[in-house]
């Protein structure tokens, strides 16, 4: 432990963290994290690593091989619970980051159950069900809740309720085979983490927009 200019104890595993703005009041707080993919799993490791410890990792898909380039696991993973390895993860990354995994698909029916409780929820399916139980039961419950998603055309979007629109299941021959740079994931999906920490801190809500070709993020 380090001390800080206002007699904080500092952890020196978030030192910079920590000497940046002081994360102790919402270092508990409980996050739901929808989807352990490209954007999910990779905001999660944001979060773990700037100290937030009360994780809540909902994914009931398997990691395949296609997964490798854009999200944030091994070749050793192929085969097993996105949820549960990113949630041994985050605690071997950190030693702090006590992630519950939630390997189910939510649904209608479960989201009620699986999402009450939390502070906030970062929603990161990439199917339009999932999304939209997602958002009805958020709205239901009164539950802040920011959405994350990005396009084959380069542009990632994170939106706060109330106001987002579902986008529609796109269809694809190879439901796989679509564009994704990883610079856009790692952009779209830092931000995700702090926007959540903003708003945790101060109640911020605001919604942007991520233009890879342009290398700018816009503010909607």
């Amino acid at each position: 432990m380090s001390w800080g200019e206002q007699g904080r104890r500092l952890d020196r595993r978030f030192i910079h963290e920590e000497l940046y703005r002081d994360l102790g009041p919402i270092r508990d707080r409980k996050v739901v994290i929808c989807g352990c993919g490209a954007l999910g799993g990779h905001a999660a490791v944001h979060l773990a690593r700037m100290g937030m410890r009360n994780l809540v990792l909902i994914d009931d898909d398997e990691v395949r091989e296609h997964n490798l380039g854009t999200q944030p696991f091994r070749l050793q993973d192929v085969g097993g619970k996105k949820a549960l390895i990113l949630a041994n993860d985050l605690y071997r990354l950190t030693g702090t980051c006590k992630a519950t995994p939630v390997s189910r698909r939510l649904t209608s029916k479960n989201a009620g159950k699986l999402l009450k409780g939390a502070a906030v929820v970062l929603d990161t399916f990439d199917n339009h069900a999932s999304r939209k139980a997602v958002q009805e039961t958020c709205l239901e419950l009164e539950i802040p809740c920011l959405h994350a998603g990005m396009s084959g055309e380069g542009t990632g979007e994170l939106h706060w309720e109330p106001g987002y629109v579902v986008p529609p299941d796109v269809e694809l021959p190879d439901p796989c085979a679509y564009p994704l740079g990883l610079a856009l994931v790692n952009l779209t999906a830092a931000l995700a983490a702090e926007l959540m920490v903003r708003f945790l801190l101060s109640g911020e809500k605001k919604n942007y927009l991520v233009l890879r070709d342009r290398l700018r993020i816009v503010e909607k």
